[in-house]
């Protein structure tokens, strides 16, 4: 969760927009007081609670424990986002040389692919954001690849709606190239880097854990 909101930071402090799935929270945090992990916290709350709210039974002690089990990996993951976005902050000067900025958005995009990577190793719990995709597939009876598109794509139209409502219809900051970056590279990087994270099966009892997005 930490090498997550970590390659999150990297990504979005590169000023070229930010992932898919952290666009629409980006988005509110730069028009309001709260801060990029702030918004991420309560977002993910309120997925998590709409995902109870689509358990078929409402007492399966499993099912709630994989439900709850997702609010300390939340919090984990917000609040890495804003450590270390104002580690980065006071780290890297201001960017000016494209080249530099989409370096480091390439950077942040394989740091990222490999913390989702590890998560997926480990398979102890899923993220809010993936936990709701799951869920909705569960609730609706679709695929998980078609539900996860559509979610990412409604995050992004998010943003893109208050980006524009917040500017004049100016601009919006959280939706660039690095948007799509993020889209197109982190998927493909996480089945690339998964295989080759045999040497921690030993922490994990040996098991397989196969990514699905």
């Amino acid at each position: 969760m930490w090498i997550n909101g970590f390659g999150v930071s990297l990504v979005t402090i590169a000023a070229l927009g930010t992932t898919p799935i952290s666009s629409a929270w980006y988005e509110i945090s730069l028009h309001t007081p709260l801060t990029f992990g702030m918004v991420t916290m309560l977002g993910n709350l309120i997925l998590i609670t709409s995902q109870y709210f689509m358990l078929q039974d409402k007492k399966d002690k499993k099912a709630l424990w994989g439900l709850f089990s997702q609010i300390p990996d939340t919090l984990l993951f917000s609040v890495s986002i804003d450590v270390n976005m104002f580690i980065l902050q006071s780290l890297i000067p201001d960017l000016h040389f494209y080249l530099y900025r989409f370096a480091l958005l390439i950077i942040g995009s394989l740091i990222l692919s490999f913390g989702v990577a590890l998560e997926v190793k480990a398979d102890v719990a899923l993220v809010a954001g993936e936990a709701f995709v799951k869920a909705v597939c569960v609730f609706l009876h679709k695929e998980f690849g078609i539900i996860k598109t559509c979610f990412d794509l409604s995050l992004v139209l998010l943003a893109v709606i208050i980006g524009l409502a917040c500017t004049h219809f100016t601009e919006v900051a959280s939706v660039r190239e690095g948007t799509l970056v993020g889209a197109l590279m982190v998927g493909p990087c996480v089945r690339l880097i998964a295989p080759h994270l045999g040497f921690v099966d030993k922490f994990f009892g040996g098991k397989q854990a196969v990514f699905v997005s």
